[in-house]
């Protein structure tokens, strides 16, 4: 897709610039006038959002039938949301920008490192079933000795902390972006204890894109419009988000 083209997209769904309508999330004082008298309004930077494109080098992730490759599939879309909300005024960091091995505690470290504000891990998922479909978003689960996957029910929200309790407002608006704008399956927000999220210490979720074991979405997970679609609801649903 040519530079510029997502851009526009990103505007027809309605999502508005941060230098339009957020400037309480914009660097104030930096302009050619004002540089030797800034205003007397704090100077607030500009969020910086973490992009996790799983897996990469030697690790594959999950693999269709047809040879497509769990890594391919979200550094496309990690890039296309990092185009998307660069246009819309974000700062926006890639744990990884070409097809390279990193581990999950370096892209942790990353985040904490650049002091990133928001951590979106980005995955498509595998089952046994090959009629498994639909995406999901996870988020740490409040208990560390927990280690399977459990969904997210209603006393859940009591028991999390105010970065899991983020974390969970963020996943409620990917899942819901994501059923408008692809128009598939929600699988619900569900938690877990992925280290890759445990260790970043910022609101932050796992987003599962759908399943490659299944053969129609492996076709659309394959298709640029389809991962265009994604990117787009991952924007929209940052931006929200940043703009409560």
């Amino acid at each position: 897709m040519r530079r510029g083209v997502l851009f526009l997209l990103c505007l027809m769904t309605g999502l508005p610039l941060l230098g339009a309508t957020q400037g309480k999330d914009r660097l104030i004082g930096t302009s050619p006038e004002n540089a030797l008298h800034p205003p007397f309004k704090k100077q607030v930077k500009i969020p910086i959002i973490v992009l996790d494109p799983g897996h990469g080098g030697e690790d594959f992730g999950a693999v269709s039938e047809e040879g497509l490759k769990e890594k391919e599939v979200t550094l496309d879309i990690a890039q296309k949301t990092r185009e998307c909300l660069e246009h819309l005024g974000f700062v926006v960091i890639l744990t990884r920008t070409a097809d390279e091995y990193v581990s999950l505690q370096d892209r942790a470290r990353m985040c904490r490192e650049m002091e990133g504000d928001l951590f979106v891990s980005i995955h498509a998922n595998a089952a046994a079933n090959k009629e498994a479909t639909g995406f999901e978003t996870f988020l740490v689960s409040p208990n560390p000795n927990f280690r399977g996957i459990e969904k997210y029910g209603f006393f859940t929200y009591f028991s999390l902390n105010s970065v899991g309790r983020k974390s969970l407002s963020l996943a409620k608006m990917i899942q819901k972006e994501m059923v408008a704008i692809t128009g598939g399956v929600d699988r619900g927000v569900k938690l877990a204890q992925f280290r890759v999220l445990r260790e970043t210490e910022v609101p932050g979720v796992l987003v599962e894109t759908g399943f490659l074991s299944n053969k129609a979405e492996a076709l659309a997970l394959a298709d640029n419009s389809y991962r265009t679609k994604v990117a787009l609801a991952l924007a929209k649903s940052v931006q929200r988000f940043k703009s409560r």
